[in-house]
């Protein structure tokens, strides 16, 4: 990272005397290129991160961004001038037996907007054979997840949208999931919820 200072100092300057303006200057600066290390910042430009990266808290990011390497994205971030569908939760060990739930998958974000595009259901436990019934808040309804048979990492499904109408789902509300008429015997499954906020 370069900093483009107000005065270029150079070796004729040895032995002068900086003035509060030259001071000033430079603390500025500063202070408005480097980067903090804590506290909220607004970092603006064309930034490349690389290596293993954690972005926490509310962070926005803008403009022609690249993201390299193993990057963590926590807390409430917002991508714009460039869209993407992410992975917004991952929820193990669901109950899929009938009668079980509602379990929630997902709360939006307080202030955001959420479009659900699609969803997997994986690493199951044991058989969903009879689950043919499989409610999602706000998106799709009696969802036939009774193929699902082969256990563990060795099976999933995506169900998407499929060019239905759907509602975006609110701030603060719950995205979940109901066993209307459950798997027969006793399984759990892991589900990941994707999409955008806004």
């Amino acid at each position: 990272m370069s900093i483009t200072y107000t005065k270029d100092f150079s070796s004729t300057d040895d032995g002068s005397v900086l003035s509060g303006a030259d001071l000033e200057n430079i603390q500025a600066d500063l202070n408005s290129q480097v980067a903090a290390l804590a506290g909220t910042q607004t970092v603006t430009g064309n930034k490349t991160f690389s290596g293993t990266c954690v972005f926490s808290g509310g962070n926005t990011h803008s403009g022609a961004n690249t993201f390299s390497g193993v990057n963590t994205f926590s807390g409430n971030n917002l991508f714009t001038g460039r869209s993407c569908i992410a992975l917004l939760s991952t929820t193990a060990s669901v109950d899929m037996k009938a009668a079980a739930g509602p379990t929630t998958l997902y709360t939006v974000p307080a202030g955001k907007t959420a479009i659900i595009t699609h969803v997997v259901i994986r690493t199951i436990s044991a058989s969903l054979a009879g689950g043919t019934d499989f409610d999602f808040t706000g998106w799709k309804q009696t969802v036939d997840l009774s193929s699902i048979t082969s256990a563990f990492a060795t099976s999933f499904i995506c169900i998407d949208c499929n060019n239905a109408v759907y509602t975006p789902a609110v701030a603060s509300s719950t995205f979940q999931i109901t066993n209307s008429t459950g798997a027969t015997g006793t399984a759990t499954a892991t589900i990941d919820t994707f999409g955008y906020t806004f």
